[in-house]
């Protein structure tokens, strides 16, 4: 009886890490699609931990520890390329919105050549334009204290997990 309880561990332990692998699999499918998989992950990865909570098997567990882990890093690292990318994509198009306020501009200019005193506007108006330069610099930073926050939140929960493994044992 014993052996055949035995077996049976076995075997599901198998079956869980073939599942396992595959669900990997399709995160990582997903992470490259879309970062609101992320999140879905993570609950993938938790409930999986669940499982082998379940099952006590506390060595799977601390492998099951390392690889939410790594996941949780490669998330950040997704993340913050992300959030990059973004930027970079808004910052273009507000440099070609300038370019065509400035196109206006020559335009205006074009038609009062006569009047420096409306010239000198024009100039004040580029003056605002660099404003808004400095506010999108502003907006950029914002989104590194994001980052920063998603790190530090990462952080607490890896020593969560580490508090939990700890206790298991």
């Amino acid at each position: 009886m014993m052996m055949m309880m035995m077996m049976m561990m076995m075997m599901m332990i198998r079956i869980m890490m073939m599942m396992m692998m595959m669900m990997m699999m399709m995160m990582m499918m997903m992470m490259m699609m879309m970062r609101h998989m992320m999140m879905m992950m993570m609950m993938m990865m938790m409930m999986m931990m669940m499982m082998m909570m379940m099952m006590m098997m506390i060595i799977m567990m601390i492998i099951m520890m390392m690889m939410m882990m790594m996941m949780m890093m490669m998330m950040m690292m997704m993340m913050m390329m992300m959030r990059r990318d973004d930027d970079d994509d808004d910052d273009d198009d507000d440099d070609d919105d300038d370019d065509d306020d400035d196109n206006d501009n020559c335009v205006e200019d074009d038609d009062d050549d006569d009047d420096d005193d409306d010239s000198d506007d024009d100039d004040d108006d580029d003056d605002d334009d660099d404003d808004d330069d400095d506010d999108d610099d502003d907006d950029d930073d914002d989104d590194d204290d994001d980052d920063e926050v998603m790190m530090m939140m990462m952080m607490m929960m890896m020593m969560m997990m580490m508090m939990m493994i700890m206790k298991m044992i």
